[in-house]
């Protein structure tokens, strides 16, 4: 197993190997310590990293498995962890008992914070969203829907530094045999509809997006939609 083992802020981050003996006792090993030198330089500018392995055997063939058991990073001392709730909202959509038609989709920034060139490593989970439908719908919560006519850009009334998603709200239809069905259910007609408690959890990855699509049961319906993601930063 290896650790890094660092203060949140600054100090010595030491790398270290944990060993199993012959008694079945772990053994720690020093490796390596790094000493920041700056009081104000971050150790780790972004410990949201994937996890990954390489094998490397120069030119020697053969076969290898490598057992990624996980990651783990442990704060030395007390954090006051930071988040943000996005909202989006699509108002006066007209829906038919044709087909499911997109509301509100939301997917992660590549790059975040803007300019930096960083990858985007904030977890963003769906959160809750409101329904107001003039009549009985049927809603579909998908992940990685192919959208037509999408255009993601800034969240509305939302400064683009304080939020690491973007948003559409112009998409004219949704290919549901594409992506995932990820929760589906029913709103009453002349009723608001909040939906806030999900029986998985539904982190967004990479730039796929996350969608609320609505279809009429019966008729004509005109929907006000509400769709809030978290991002915990």
């Amino acid at each position: 197993m290896f650790q890094i083992r660092y203060g949140y802020e600054y100090g010595i981050i030491e790398f270290r190997v944990v060993f199993v003996n012959s008694s079945n006792f772990q053994q720690i090993v020093v490796c390596h310590r790094l000493s920041i030198s700056a009081i104000t330089q971050a150790n780790f500018i972004d410990p949201n990293q994937p996890i990954r392995v390489h094998i490397q055997n120069g030119t020697s063939g053969g076969t290898f498995t490598a057992i990624v058991r996980g990651r783990y990073y442990a704060i030395l001392g007390s954090i006051t962890p930071t988040n943000r709730i996005t909202a989006e909202r699509r108002l006066r959509l007209s829906a038919t008992a044709n087909a499911m038609v997109p509301t509100v989709s939301f997917r992660r920034k590549s790059i975040f914070p803007d300019g930096t060139g960083q990858n985007n490593s904030i977890n963003v989970q769906i959160l809750n969203f409101d329904i107001i439908s003039s009549a009985d719908i049927v809603w579909q919560l998908r992940l990685g829907s192919n959208l037509t006519g999408a255009n993601f850009g800034d969240v509305s009334e939302t400064p683009t530094s304080e939020t690491c998603c973007l948003s559409d709200v112009s998409a004219t239809a949704i290919d549901t045999r594409t992506g995932i069905k990820i929760l589906s259910g029913l709103t009453k007609g002349g009723q608001r509809s909040t939906v806030e408690n999900f029986p998985v959890d539904i982190v967004l990855s990479r730039t796929t997006p996350v969608t609320l699509a609505v279809m009429s049961i019966s008729g004509n319906a005109t929907i006000d939609v509400n769709f809030r993601v978290h991002e915990d930063w």
